[in-house]
């Protein structure tokens, strides 16, 4: 009996990690951890800002205030992007399923394929487009970035493909999961078939 508790005394941190929360609760703390890192995202063009701010034009000052306050949306977008996909965690990986780490892992490559297209794609367009507008080249420095029509035409498109590709490799992963569960319930209805078939037999 005493061999049994010695053997058996890592069987509830096993069950823990089996159930699925190993997986979602560090995960869900690390999406709101780079949800809440969103906000260098302001502190990092007020760094730049103020490296160049005595260098700029009258317009460009006023485009690099817009564009500050597109930064400041940004990083608030970001952190709800992080913050709801943290939620949908535990709904990707339940519980009921074998195969809880792929799930996980495809909810955090799909939420960064949104966070880093929303970026690019739609803050890369506006801020470029305002500067293009408003203060042309005397920007680039600021934002760190050519100041061009190409790069405004080419920002959706590059936040789009960013988004669709990272979408392609979570549902892979997904895919791969599903049909892994899939297999292992098959599996469990073919052997509890067997069993009755002998008992069955046997009677």
């Amino acid at each position: 009996m005493e061999d049994n508790k010695i053997l058996n005394f890592l069987d509830p941190v096993l069950k823990y990690i089996d159930s699925g929360a190993f997986f979602r609760q560090p995960f869900k703390w690390l999406y709101i951890l780079i949800g809440v890192l969103n906000i260098s995202l302001p502190i990092s063009f007020i760094g730049s800002l103020s490296d160049t701010w005595d260098y700029l034009s009258g317009s460009s000052r006023f485009a690099a205030v817009i564009i500050l306050l597109i930064t400041i949306a940004l990083a608030f977008i970001g952190f709800l992007v992080w913050y709801k996909r943290s939620m949908t965690l535990k709904q990707d990986a339940g519980v009921s399923s074998r195969f809880i780490a792929i799930p996980v892992v495809a909810n955090m490559l799909q939420t960064i394929g949104e966070w880093l297209g929303i970026i690019i794609g739609v803050g890369g367009f506006a801020i470029i487009l305002i500067a293009l507008i408003f203060g042309g080249e005397e920007l680039r420095y600021v934002i760190g970035s050519r100041v061009s029509f190409l790069a405004v035409i080419a920002c959706p498109i590059i936040g789009y493909i960013t988004i669709v590709l990272f979408r392609f490799l979570a549902e892979n992963c997904l895919a791969l999961a599903s049909i892994a569960n899939s297999a292992k319930s098959i599996d469990k209805k073919m052997d509890n078939n067997v069993d009755n078939i002998i008992l069955e037999t046997e009677e």
